[in-house]
């Protein structure tokens, strides 16, 4: 399963540019025109049906629809990155001590 954090990372891995506003992530070629989109907070939705999508080189198609269709199959839950803590002991002398953390 994709976090929300490994898929936009991927996706520019692949040279596209992501955009991420509230719960809709956006995908765009090096013209700024838009590719495809997904929701974050929706399962089960992707367009693949925009021109520039159907443009593409069809191993680069491939492998942003695998992606896509990975994400948007992925559980809401576990698509969020887990929360992280991280303690600060006031007294503490030593640096590799002065903190405790909670993952």
């Amino acid at each position: 399963m994709l976090t929300t954090k490994e898929f936009i990372k991927k996706v520019r891995e692949l040279g596209f540019a992501v955009s991420e506003i509230d719960d809709y992530i956006s995908i765009y070629d090096n013209d700024g025109i838009l590719i495809d989109a997904t929701y974050a907070f929706d399962r089960l939705i992707i367009n693949t049906s925009r021109p520039r999508f159907i443009l593409l080189p069809e191993d680069l198609k491939e492998e942003l629809f695998n992606l896509l269709s990975e994400y948007a199959s992925a559980p809401i839950e576990d698509r969020k990155e887990p929360e992280r803590f991280y303690f600060e002991f006031k007294g503490a002398r030593i640096i590799p001590s002065k903190y405790l953390s909670y993952n």
